[in-house]
């Protein structure tokens, strides 16, 4: 009876408690994105291009913090699940110390070689210079932001995902009001134009970081006393934790290798085409956002059911998740479709063309919506959570690099289509292999491993 009251009542209301704050959570950081964008198009398509380019290598930071991440959350659920608060601080404070080497590591490469960084992506010199200054700038906002990331993770581990939101919330707004007056020079501070809003960016990941520390200490949380486990940990806890995590951090590292292949074809095919690829992902993550959130709680959901010993309950999770994806698939992708021209006109884009490619982009997207998102959830919901990391990997990265990543090169210098076909074939030709391949994983059962027994 139990598991019939968790599973069949409690399912939908679980899932909105944990699925909407992570939402709204990850809104505020695409609206922050989503306001850069904005207010950098209004310096042209060169600006835009740059900051794209540049969040390129940002982004290629914060999939390798996400893997450290997910793969720690996969533990941290299920040994919450258990009530094994030891494994959740363990768990939790080596991933911590991993992402923090890394994100210094990225921070002393960007600092030293940001021009060199641009010239991989782009052959247009005044984009090189542009997208260089701002990463020398941004780059010294990686550590705080991996510290608040991987914070932000344990807490909504624990279903604690209320506190990560206030801290987004006030973070976003810091951003927001100082580019703003960085870009502009508004409120007597000067006009910086990019590299004001390099600083705003940074600024609000210092702020962040802050708020996580405030807000620990007076809580006394695990996301700060837990740190000294750190040195705690035995030999077999780290050898689980990498036989769980390496397999995350290989899928999201070389997924990025994948995907910024794509950038590079895309920005090789001039700055207008890629100035509306980048509005394209701005305006499509406030859609994402919702996709990411429940996501989360699927994970989640799923993560502590196995911990608890239910694993009748996680494949029940699993299979009611896929269908709450192609419904809100098929809702919001309608919906972004009807919003689109409106929140493009409210970008002062630079050029007409550059705005109806924008649109097509989007109008794409908005009918393969159901579709795409499928394979986040089975990935990332539903197979990781279940500790399947390696397969997973194996099926997302395998995908993406042997199949999406040379069709999109075809694409573009074989069959040399317009910037709108080849952005639109790579979408299919990812999806329509990886996502029978996922279900078929996922209809094995072979998915699910209990983490928590030693």
């Amino acid at each position: 009876m139990k598991r019939e009251r968790y599973i069949v009542p409690g399912f939908y209301e679980r899932m909105l408690t944990l699925a909407i704050p992570i939402a709204l959570q990850n809104m505020l950081a695409s609206c922050a994105g989503l306001v850069d964008t904005a207010m950098v198009a209004r310096l042209g398509n060169v600006a835009t291009s740059a900051v794209g380019i540049g969040g390129k290598w940002s982004f290629v930071l914060q999939m390798i913090t996400f893997g450290f991440c997910s793969g720690g959350s996969v533990l941290i659920s299920q040994y919450w699940g258990a009530q094994d608060h030891k494994g959740v601080r363990r768990a939790y404070s080596l991933g911590m110390g991993l992402c923090l080497i890394v994100a210094v590591l990225y921070n002393i490469a960007a600092a030293l070689f940001p021009y060199e960084m641009m010239c991989l992506f782009t052959d247009e010199e005044a984009v090189r210079l542009a997208g260089a200054e701002y990463l020398g700038i941004v780059c010294w906002g990686a550590v705080p932001l991996a510290f608040a990331t991987i914070a932000s993770m344990a807490r909504r581990c624990v279903e604690d995902v209320r506190t990560p939101l206030l801290i987004s919330g006030v973070s976003v707004c810091i951003n927001t009001f100082f580019n703003w007056c960085l870009i502009y020079g508004k409120c007597g501070l000067p006009q910086l134009g990019l590299r004001g809003a390099a600083m705003a960016t940074v600024l609000s990941h210092v702020v962040q970081a802050v708020l996580v520390i405030v807000i620990g200490v007076r809580q006394q949380h695990f996301t700060i006393y837990g740190l000294n486990e750190v040195l705690k940990i035995p030999s077999d806890f780290i050898k689980k934790y990498f036989h769980i995590a390496l397999p995350v951090i290989g899928n999201e590292t070389l997924w990025c290798v994948g995907f910024n292949i794509y950038a590079i074809v895309y920005a090789h095919q001039g700055s207008e085409n890629y100035a509306a690829y980048t509005l394209y992902s701005s305006i499509e993550n406030l859609v994402f956002v919702f996709f990411v959130g429940a996501c989360n709680a699927c994970s989640i959901m799923i993560g502590k059911s196995i911990g608890q010993g239910l694993l009748e309950d996680a494949r029940h999770i699993a299979r009611k998740m896929l269908g709450v994806f192609v419904c809100m698939g098929a809702v919001l992708g309608g919906l972004l479709f009807l919003i689109r021209w409106p929140v493009i006109n409210l970008m002062g884009v630079e050029s007409a063309y550059t705005a109806a490619l924008t649109a097509s982009i989007l109008a794409f997207y908005c009918c393969w919506c159901p579709l795409r998102q499928l394979n986040y959830v089975l990935v990332v919901g539903i197979l990781r959570a279940g500790g399947d990391t390696r397969i997973s990997a194996l099926l997302d990265v395998g995908v993406t690099l042997c199949w999406g990543a040379p069709i999109c090169w075809a694409l573009a210098y074989v069959f040399h289509l317009p910037f709108l076909w080849i952005v639109c074939g790579t979408f299919i030709a990812e999806d329509i292999l990886k996502l029978p391949l996922c279900l078929l994983r996922m209809k094995s059962g072979k998915w699910l491993h209990t983490l928590t027994v030693e």
